[in-house]
């Protein structure tokens, strides 16, 4: 509960309908529901096998057991996981049949290299400190407006490279580069 002052500095009664966000709780990459990602291959690569060669009424208790290991809730999901790890398919690659086993692995993160560099970041945090540290929602416009004539005075030279970034670049991305130096 919570107790809401007024001005006149007093107490009201508590409040119940009272709505409190809370920023959301990021599980760690590599945990998920309490099981860590590499013991729930471990527990797939184990119950898969059983769960392909067992009977109806046993594969309904071996999936329940390994829903409630794995912390999941998809039953379908699980059904699909189950029945196609470690299976042994026959795939055409090349115009050659080739066994093949299929595999739980890890996704490797795409690394992208950023758009906007340094030398963009540098003479943007230039430009908004020569023109009173406006926010990206107004220093965008005024800098694809005036970014040629602005380029014309010396100390304000740079690459076309450069100045075609700064044309193109969005309020929200200003405002992104320029949090750091802040």
């Amino acid at each position: 509960m919570c107790h809401v002052k007024t001005n006149h500095g007093e107490t009201n009664a508590p409040r119940k309908n009272l709505t409190i966000r809370t920023h959301y709780i990021r599980h760690k990459p590599e945990e998920w529901n309490g099981v860590y990602y590499g013991g729930k291959k471990k527990i797939t690569a184990e119950y898969a096998p059983r769960y392909r060669t067992a009977k109806k009424s046993e594969k309904t208790r071996l999936l329940d057991e390994y829903l409630r290991l794995t912390g999941s809730k998809s039953r379908k999901y699980a059904i699909f996981k189950l029945n196609r790890v470690g299976k042994v398919q026959l795939r055409t690659i090349g115009g050659e049949t080739v066994k093949v086993k299929i595999v739980e692995k890890n996704r490797k993160k795409r690394v992208y290299t950023p758009y906007y560099d340094a030398e963009v970041a540098t003479m943007l945090l230039f430009l908004w400190q020569r023109f009173n540290w406006q926010c990206g929602k107004l220093f965008a416009p005024f800098m694809r407006q005036n970014l040629d004539i602005i380029r014309q005075v010396k100390p304000y030279l740079m690459s076309d490279l450069v100045a075609a970034k700064l044309k193109k670049i969005s309020p929200r991305t200003i405002d992104r580069l320029l949090k750091k130096p802040q």
